[in-house]
């Protein structure tokens, strides 16, 4: 019983209920408010900190203004588009005066992607990175962005021309009735981005669907760029590296499309789910500098007028060698060449020009989008190398052949009336002074080989000259 507490003392219940009773001042004491007290009657006294209530709201309002401004800039620089000209410049080794840039955005379905906000905001987020955004719209090529600017790199300038196209889904009936082999004409790299669903799909070994669509764009691309060389393609795949690369590469394909000749190299790249931080930005700068230091190499294009052309050429591979010819059999007495094995080299010059200067292959020649009237010589004009433009240009140059005749002066003769067959079929063809401007590899014209015809003679020349020296 000791050890046991003792009942609470005698309270008079009169006492209990005053203190509920409000007994507060109507007017507060300033002198107590002055020393941080408040007199609440019969409830007692209440001591506050004015001055710390005021730091702790003021300290609430600067963490929300921070975070709300951070927030603010984060927003700004995840979506803020990438610098291309100084990516392109920084990573092109060997860069010329003018460097182009050309890339293909294979993008998911807008009509899929708005079941999956997720795949919606990466796709809009992608095009904004690359420079621009427009109304989403299905299988059509939109151009996104298109840039000339001047980039300095190690004090000197560079003219930096980029285009930036995009393709949400699978080319439709009608987008592929207006492609034509120019809107691929140029481009130097391929950036795929999966759908987070094929993701999904192909972690837990269901339906491929998405990822057939991923690869219809890919052989639509290859149908539709026929004479494009091999390109480096990067394949973004929203989330983290789970292991499902080695599947991802089977289902689409992606050895075939190395082995002909659609993909030179592929990599695969893993950016966040989300544009919350600035995680993707970095990889989509990682993305640039992989492709940009595997693009296939710039092929030298050289414009010159047709008829300069034609002349620099037969003054170079056949005039020189005819008046060569003729000069070593004047110093050895003998007589003039037949016109026969003459005329037959001349013909043959004719149609190596024919051949060489209207060239198949044009992938990675540099993009036509890119011509201006006042600078023709840098970007050829759109059409130069359509298949019935180029028809129309070497129709003309053969037109200058010559029948077997027995005079040489008809060369001469043919040269200064020579009759274009009909205007061309481009405008942009023609220069200020009525010239048809025409485009070929800079050193396809080298390698020509004389005719047969023209081999005996000059072996002939040499078998009379050392019998003459031997008489």
């Amino acid at each position: 019983m000791r050890v046991f507490p003792a009942a609470p003392c005698f309270v008079d219940p009169l006492r209990k209920q005053r203190a509920l009773v409000p007994s507060a001042p109507l007017e507060p004491c300033i002198e107590e408010l002055a020393h941080g007290v408040v007199h609440l009657g019969n409830a007692g006294t209440l001591a506050i900190s004015s001055t710390r209530l005021l730091k702790l709201r003021k300290e609430v309002f600067q963490q929300m203004r921070v975070h709300f401004y951070y927030q603010q800039l984060l927003d700004e620089a995840v979506w803020l588009p990438l610098n291309l000209p100084q990516l392109v410049v920084e990573n092109t080794s060997k860069a010329g005066d003018h460097i182009f840039w050309k890339a293909v955005l294979l993008l998911p379905s807008y009509h899929d992607s708005v079941s999956n906000l997720s795949d919606r905001i990466l796709s809009e987020w992608l095009e904004t990175k690359f420079g621009g955004s427009q109304e989403p719209s299905d299988g059509t090529l939109r151009t996104i962005h298109f840039a000339n600017t001047i980039q300095e790199k190690e004090q000197c300038l560079h003219r930096v021309h980029i285009s930036i196209k995009a393709l949400r889904g699978p080319l439709n009936e009608q987008g592929m009735s207006k492609m034509e082999s120019f809107e691929f004409q140029g481009t130097r790299a391929l950036i795929m981005l999966l759908p987070s669903t094929s993701i999904e799909e192909t972690e837990e070994n269901e339906s491929d669907v998405p990822l057939l669509s991923a690869l219809l764009q890919l052989k639509q691309f290859q149908q539709a760029s026929t004479c494009q060389g091999p390109l480096p393609l990067v394949i973004l795949i929203p989330g983290s590296d789970t292991g499902i690369t080695q599947k991802l590469e089977e289902a689409l394909l992606l050895q075939e499309l190395v082995q002909e000749d659609l993909i030179s190299e592929y990599k695969f790249f893993f950016i966040p789910e989300s544009t919350c931080d600035l995680r993707g930005c970095g990889e989509l700068k990682q993305v640039m500098r992989w492709l940009i230091a595997r693009a296939p190499p710039a092929i030298p294009l050289s414009c010159q007028t047709l008829q300069q052309l034609v002349e620099v050429t037969l003054n170079h591979e056949f005039i020189s060698k005819v008046f060569i010819e003729h000069q070593k059999r004047m110093a050895a007495q003998l007589p003039s060449v037949h016109p026969a094995p003459v005329i037959s080299l001349y013909n043959a010059v004719l149609t190596h020009i024919a051949n060489n200067v209207t060239p198949p292959e044009m992938g990675t020649l540099p993009p036509c989008e890119f011509w201006q009237p006042e600078s023709p010589e840098f970007v050829p004009y759109l059409g130069w190398n359509f298949v019935h433009h180029q028809a129309w240009i070497r129709k003309a140059i053969l037109s200058l052949q010559l029948p077997q005749w027995d005079s040489l002066s008809v060369t001469d003769q043919k040269l200064r009336d020579w009759q274009i067959p009909g205007p061309p079929h481009y405008e942009d063809a023609l220069t200020d002074n009525g010239e048809i401007l025409v485009y070929f590899h800079a050193e396809s014209l080298n390698g020509f080989k004389s005719p047969e015809e023209w081999t005996q003679v000059v072996r002939q020349t040499h078998k009379e000259k050392l019998q003459e020296s031997q008489e």
